[in-house]
């Protein structure tokens, strides 16, 4: 059986141009993820285009589905050091974050640096 040629050649045709859509938004996200500082940058990432097509039962038709998916890299951990004491008059614990700044430190602004404080 011999069939003629597809019209369908190149995949830039595709659905009027989607998949070439679709692959660029996919694409804008990975490369955003690579330059966000707060991301692993040896981390792979990668763009997965799939092309479904589904023909009638008397196959004189047949759908086409595009999608475009992306896997990213996840944001990497952020580690804080935590000072603790507990309130004996409350039995409440006290955490404050440890930071560069001295508490009742005047700033060049003129404030006084004061430390956050959570009580759990």
């Amino acid at each position: 059986m011999s069939f003629q040629k597809s019209s369908i050649n190149e995949l830039d045709s595709l659905a009027r141009g989607a998949l070439n859509e679709r692959f660029n938004e996919e694409l804008d996200k990975v490369l955003a993820n690579i330059y966000d500082p707060n991301t692993d940058p040896k981390k792979e990432r990668s763009v997965t285009l799939v092309i479904k097509i589904k023909p009638n039962d008397r196959r004189s038709q047949a759908t086409l589905t595009l999608s475009a998916k992306c896997a990213l890299a996840p944001a990497m951990p952020v580690a804080t050091d935590l000072f603790m004491q507990k309130d004996y008059k409350t039995g409440r614990v006290i955490a404050t974050e440890v930071t560069a700044e001295i508490p009742g430190q005047i700033g060049l602004d003129g404030q006084t640096t004061e430390p956050k404080t959570a009580q759990l």
